[in-house]
C-alpha cells in the first residue's frame, strides 16, 4: 500500500505515525513518502525529531502484522541520496560532492510558495527559512546527507545552512501565484555537510519564478545536477518532463519511486527498511504495462 499523506510538513507527526501503525498492524506492507526522516533513521534528524517511541510503535506494528515499511521519494529518496551513492560506485576516491536541484515555477502549481518565502518581501518572516536558520541539522535534507556520507565511510561533523533571494523587477504571474515587483521571485538555499573544516556534501536548491529571474544561477526547468570531485571526478545530470496529469514531473517521480518499490518491499523480511535493505528495482517497460490492458 502507498501512504503519501503530509508528514514532515506537520509540526506533530503523531497523526501520520498512527495511520502507518494501523496499516502495518492490519497486515498491509507500506511504501511512503510521508516521513522523510525514516529514509535513514541513523541520521541526526531521526535523533532530533523522531521520538524513540515513534520508531518502536512502527516496529511493533510490523511485528504484529508481519509487514514492512519503506520510506522514499525524490528529494529525499532518490536525487539527494540513492543517485549520488550509485554514481559514486565507479569512483576510487570521493573528496566532495554536490547535488543541485533546479525548479522553474513557470509551469508549477503549489500552495507552498509563501511557506518558502516566494511573494514576500525579502525581510518578511518565512516559515521554512526561519526553521532552517534555527535548526539546520533538523532539516529533512540532512537524513540523506548522512546516508551518503555513511555509505562512503565518512562522518559529517556538522551541517550549515544559508539562503539567497532575488526580487522581481516587474510583476510576475505563474500558476503558483502572483509576485509583485520588489517581492521574492527567486530563492537559492544550501545545506553543507562538513567534515572537520572541509565541506564534503552540498545540497543546493535553486528555485525561480521564471527564466528571467537570477539568470546567473544554474539554468533549467526541472533538473538535478550531480558533481563528484575525486578520482575520477564525475558530472551527471537529470532533466525531467511530462505532459500527463498535472504536468509536474517532480510529483510523478515521487509517486513512481514509491509504486515501483512495492514488489521488492513485499518480498523482504518485516520491519522498517531503507535503500540498503532492498534489492535493485526499476520502472516498468511499456510492453509490460500494455499487458495490463486499457485503463490499468
Amino acid at each position: 500500500m502507498l501512504y503519501n499523506g503530509l508528514g514532515s510538513a506537520l509540526v506533530d507527526l503523531s497523526g501520520p505515525i498512527d495511520d502507518l501503525a494501523r496499516l502495518l498492524e492490519s497486515g498491509k506492507n507500506v511504501v511512503s513518502s510521508a516521513l522523510d526522516a525514516f529514509i535513514y533513521l541513523k541520521s541526526g534528524i531521526a535523533v532530533k525529531h523522531v521520538k524513540p517511541e515513534m520508531i518502536e510503535r512502527l516496529e511493533t506494528a510490523c511485528e504484529a502484522g508481519t509487514t514492512t515499511i519503506y520510506s522514499t521519494g525524490m528529494t529525499p529518496g532518490f536525487a539527494t541520496d540513492l543517485w549520488p551513492i550509485t554514481i559514486s560506485r565507479v569512483s576510487r576516491r570521493v573528496e566532495s560532492l554536490r547535488v543541485t536541484e533546479i525548479v522553474n515555477l513557470r509551469d508549477y502549481e503549489s500552495t507552498m510558495m509563501p511557506v518558502m518565502g516566494f511573494g514576500l518581501h525579502p525581510d518578511d518572516p518565512s516559515l521554512m527559512h526561519d526553521f532552517f536558520v534555527q535548526d539546520p541539522a533538523g532539516s529533512v535534507y540532512v537524513a540523506p546527507m548522512h546516508m551518503v556520507a555513511d555509505s562512503m565511510g565518512v562522518k559529517i561533523d556538522r551541517v550549515s545552512y544559508e539562503r539567497q533571494v532575488v526580487v522581481a523587477e516587474d510583476a510576475i504571474s505563474v500558476p503558483s501565484g502572483d509576485f509583485a515587483a520588489g517581492t521574492v521571485a527567486g530563492i537559492r538555499f544550501q545545506f553543507v555537510g562538513w567534515i572537520r573544516e572541509t565541506p564534503f556534501f552540498t545540497l543546493d536548491f535553486v528555485w525561480r519564478a521564471d527564466d528571467g529571474v537570477a539568470p546567473d544561477w544554474p539554468p533549467g526547468h526541472c533538473a538535478w545536477m550531480l558533481e563528484i570531485d575525486g578520482d575520477p571526478s564525475i558530472r551527471s545530470s537529470m532533466e525531467l518532463a511530462t505532459q500527463t496529469d498535472a504536468k509536474r514531473p517532480t510529483s510523478l517521480t515521487v509517486a513512481m519511486n514509491c509504486l515501483n518499490a512495492v514488489p521488492v518491499v513485499v518480498a523482504v523480511p518485516p520491519g522498517i527498511v531503507d535503500h540498503f535493505a532492498l534489492p535493485p528495482f526499476a520502472g516498468r517497460g511499456a510492453d509490460s504495462l500494455s499487458l495490463l490492458g486499457p485503463g490499468r
